[in-house]
């Protein structure tokens, strides 16, 4: 049995960790995920203030607000989709294969993206809004309010390439400087953007009786959402000039605008593109239909679609530590890489569930506070919360797969898992709606069991013809994080019965339940949760050293999970059950030296 490293890894100076990001292996996404655990634990301590209880009864305290929101933006989801031919799949698709072998070619995919999205963005602008404003959608009489924020909805279409910097950075593997612009998008750049316009746009409403503070409030959201894009665009575009100029010294942003692609690279991105955007089509589709059943069939429904909103919102906190494993699984599945292939699969199965797990045991313990914060105005917060967070569970792995089906030169494969999951959850949607009128759980429900249908067919095809599933540990991917994330909801309880009382009693029950929030996020992981999955077996040789070697590379979070790798390391010693059900790694290393070789075959080619 071999590991991907068979030692410790040694202390790091910056420039031997950023060495690491460019060697091939497992370490680079788990670096890339556990990088970003500093900002996520700053971000949920924000967050709770912030977007739980300072934007849902302070600045946007309109359910139905965000009901129209989602509404538009379901309603146009079909529209750009099919537009956009699916092009922005030949990204993760082509980049990640030829960022090995000729990674300057591989920049050529990325300027067709830009130059096509940049034309056929302005044309979707423009017929939208066109037909919007003077055939005052014809034909949806019952939608007609919606006319306006139709209109500046439209825009986001245009230039329409914003995130490609962003998705060169993850083609690249360079996940630590992607999962930072991910952080400060959502947590600087929409934050301010959007409370500046709801502001605003809650003003107007208020001067112009017309258009009403909640119209105005929804535009200022919609706006703000929009020109975030620019601001992540720009830094992605900062943290992107520095991996060009590895590439070669004399590349810079701007030559991403240049049109040196030729009619190949138009026809493969296209051809592979049409193909990619069929599974990407029928979501959009779906939507569509749902949404149509939604306004018509369900009462209330701009203030229920509001309430699961956010409820969905922070069970989506649960997917906070996904990790992105495209192109680590395109480069090694399309350079003939089997063994490494699987063993990819199954430590991001371990990791997906693994920091999922922790979410989850926070999230369902909190979810009565984190409903005491969000106010009366969303009074269904903490049931939406308990019962969506199985579901996301469920959805981050279904959209696990697709990443790593379209990565691999396999998108087909999504075109069956995606129809089967939207059939099923149309079905549920319009049967609990319709036949057993039930309010918000016709919308989680419905939607929660399609990504879970999605997830299996998915798993049963990778395991029938794909990827050698059976090296996937059951005990240390499902059932160690499973007791562990129990346990946690535990803690979390106990904490909402015996501190919190006592805090709300002196604070209030708004600041006591921030407080016990708080505390778990800061607690649980390292003092709980991860010992009691580290007892249950939850780690190998392999893996631990694994973690370790990318604790190392984790930047700003290392004091954190050096705390959490440390704490695990000492724990095996007295775990009974360490090391008892490991994940296949035999013949890892081995491809990992040919893939490094070719590589350094390229550059050595590129230098000369």
């Amino acid at each position: 049995m071999e590991t991907e490293q068979t030692s410790p890894a040694p202390a790091q100076t910056p420039a031997r960790e950023a060495d690491e990001w460019q060697n091939v292996g497992f370490h680079r996404p788990l670096g890339g995920l556990l990088y970003n655990v500093l900002f996520v634990i700053i971000a949920a301590g924000f967050g709770v203030v912030f977007a739980v209880w300072f934007i849902p009864n302070v600045i946007f305290p309109f359910p139905q607000g965000l009901g129209y929101q989602d509404t538009v933006t379901n309603l146009f989801g079909l529209v750009f989709t099919l537009l956009d031919l699916g092009v922005g799949a030949s990204l993760s698709r082509y980049v990640a294969e030829e960022s090995i072998r000729d990674p300057r070619h591989a920049l050529k995919y990325v300027q067709f993206f830009i130059w096509y999205q940049m034309f056929t963005g302005l044309g979707q602008t423009t017929v939208i809004s066109i037909w919007a404003i003077y055939l005052n959608m014809t034909g949806a009489d019952h939608l007609v309010y919606l006319t306006w924020f139709v209109v500046i909805y439209s825009t986001v279409q245009y230039p329409g390439c914003l995130w490609v910097f962003n998705g060169a950075l993850e083609a690249f593997q360079q996940y630590h400087k992607a999962k930072l612009v991910g952080f400060i998008q959502i947590q600087v750049f929409e934050n301010i953007l959007r409370i500046t316009f709801i502001l605003i746009g809650r003003w107007i409403g208020t001067q112009f009786p017309a258009i009403g503070e909640v119209m105005g409030a929804t535009a200022g959201s919609i706006i703000g959402i929009y020109l975030r894009e620019f601001c992540s665009a720009m830094l992605s575009g900062h943290y992107l000039a520095a991996v060009l100029r590895k590439i070669d010294p004399s590349l810079r942003v701007r030559d991403m605008f240049r049109v040196e692609f030729d009619r190949t690279i138009i026809k493969k991105s296209l051809s592979y593109g049409v193909r990619a955007m069929a599974p990407a089509l029928i979501y959009p589709v779906a939507n569509f239909f749902a949404i149509l059943v939604i306004t018509l069939y369900l009462d209330n429904y701009a203030s229920i679609m509001g309430m699961v909103n956010l409820g969905i919102m922070l069970a989506q906190m649960i997917t906070t530590f996904s990790i992105t494993i495209g192109p680590t699984i395109g480069e090694a599945w399309l350079n003939g890489k089997k063994r490494l292939t699987a063993y990819y699969l199954a430590s991001t199965y371990k990791w997906t569930f693994t920091m999922g797990g922790f979410m989850l045991g926070l999230l369902f313990g909190g979810a009565t506070m984190l409903g005491i914060i969000a106010g009366s105005n969303f009074f269904l917060t903490a049931a939406i919360i308990q019962v969506a967070i199985f579901f996301k569970m469920c959805d981050m792995f279904q959209s696990l797969h697709d990443s790593i089906f379209t990565a691999s030169g396999h998108a087909e494969y999504n075109i069956v898992l995606i129809a089967i999951e939207q059939s099923v959850r149309v079905f549920l949607l319009w049967a609990l709606i319709v036949w057993f009128p039930s309010g918000w759980y016709s919308i989680v429900v419905s939607q929660g069991v399609g990504w879970g249908v999605k997830w299996l067919v998915g798993f049963l095809i990778f395991n029938a013809k794909y990827f050698r599933t059976k090296t996937i540990s059951v005990w240390q991917t499902f059932v160690a994080p499973s007791i562990g994330a129990v346990v946690e909801a535990i803690y979390i309880q106990l904490l909402l019965t015996y501190l919190f009382p006592v805090v709300a009693s002196a604070i209030g029950d708004v600041p006591a339940a921030i407080v016990g929030i708080v505390i778990g996020i800061f607690s649980g992981p390292f003092f709980v949760y991860f010992p009691v999955v580290t007892f249950f077996g939850g780690w190998d040789e392999g893996t631990l050293k694994v973690a370790e070697r990318a604790a190392e590379m984790s930047g700003p979070s290392k004091f954190l999970v050096n705390l959490i790798v440390k704490i695990s390391r000492k724990l095996t010693k007295i775990s009974p059950l360490h090391n008892r059900f490991k994940i296949d790694d035999t013949g890892v290393a081995e491809e990992i030296k040919e893939l490094m070789q070719l590589k350094s075959r390229r550059e050595t080619i590129a230098a000369g």
